[in-house]
């Protein structure tokens, strides 16, 4: 994945933990935030701070205030739990579940993509499939309307995660898109269409698959595709990255996010199956190759034949 990645210049991750305690989410201007990413990163607390240490450090770090910077600081503390510190945050943000969006280049557009979704209102491990499904959602608008990181905008999403006592970043999760037909619609679809498989009474084609990872402090991401595959490293701004241990055994798979869209062109269903037949194995050269079920599984063609109270991550048209 390493010798055959693709370079951009000013990719940078737009959200990223500073230590166990902060993450900050930033839009604008790279340069503006310069100062402030590094004071950050060099005054990071060990230990989980106070609410007040936490204001100060932020003041501290003089983050830029103008009209075209859009930022905000979670942290988690020891006598307030979370607590945060937002700039020129869109007002119309649902609020929810801590749920923020920042100004960049590619608001507007998610902005309209959240708009147009039915999302539940969930709490914990209920929330975590609407979440991932989203995000699969979004990745396949993008991926259909040809952004992806080589144009700066879309392409991946860094996903942070937060506990009692520290922020998690989520890695290893693989987005897996195939259109779908059933067998009462093969006249629908082209009969030279190449590469279709059939599980139960559902046809499927593989469009697309993603895969984001962190290491060190950069966010991984593989693209397989037509005229593919592409392997981008985003990196965190102003931070001399650690040197990055390049074996096979790093790259596995956790989540998987199934989303088949429909030959209709009806609204997409994403699922979450097990992930134990995804995967990489390492070549005879040591490097890794993405393996995974070229059919529709047993268990997603089920989920999929049950209706939607059994498919959590599904939008209701």
């Amino acid at each position: 994945m390493f010798d055959s990645g693709r370079w951009v210049a000013g990719l940078a991750r737009k959200i990223f933990p500073i230590g166990p305690f902060l993450v900050l989410g930033w839009s604008g201007t790279m340069g503006a935030y310069e100062h402030s990413i590094k004071f950050l990163f060099a005054n990071s607390p060990d230990v989980m701070p106070s609410v007040s240490d936490f204001q100060y450090l932020v003041e501290k770090a003089k983050l830029p205030r103008g009209v075209d910077a859009s930022w905000f600081i979670f942290g988690i503390s020891n006598d307030c739990g979370p607590v945060s510190i937002s700039h020129n945050i869109a007002i119309n943000t649902p609020k929810d579940g801590n749920f923020n969006l920042l100004g960049g280049s590619g608001r507007e557009h998610f902005q309209q993509f959240l708009d147009e979704q039915n999302i539940a209102s969930l709490d914990g491990v209920d929330l975590f499939p609407e979440l991932l499904g989203v995000c699969a959602k979004y990745l396949l608008s993008q991926h259909r309307q040809g952004r992806f990181l080589e144009e700066g905008v879309g392409g991946a999403f860094d996903i942070i995660v937060s506990g009692e006592a520290n922020f998690e970043q989520l890695d290893r999760v693989l987005y897996v898109f195939r259109d779908y037909w059933d067998e009462d619609e093969a006249k629908l679809v082209r009969s030279d269409v190449e590469n279709v498989t059939k599980t139960g009474r559902t046809f499927s084609k593989i469009e697309a698959v993603y895969y984001t990872t962190h290491l060190g402090s950069s966010l991984f991401v593989g693209r397989w595709h037509q005229g593919g595959p592409d392997f981008f490293e985003v990196k965190t701004p102003y931070i001399q990255p650690s040197p990055l241990e390049k074996t096979p055994h790093v790259w596995g798979v956790d989540y998987v996010v199934e989303t088949l869209t429909h030959c209709s062109g009806k609204r997409p269903i994403s699922l979450l199956p097990s992930s134990k037949e995804y995967d990489f194995q390492p070549d005879a050269n040591g490097y890794s190759n993405l393996k995974l079920p070229m059919e529709l599984s047993e268990e997603c063609e089920q989920a999929l034949r049950a209706g939607p109270e059994a498919r959590r991550t599904e939008t209701s048209t």
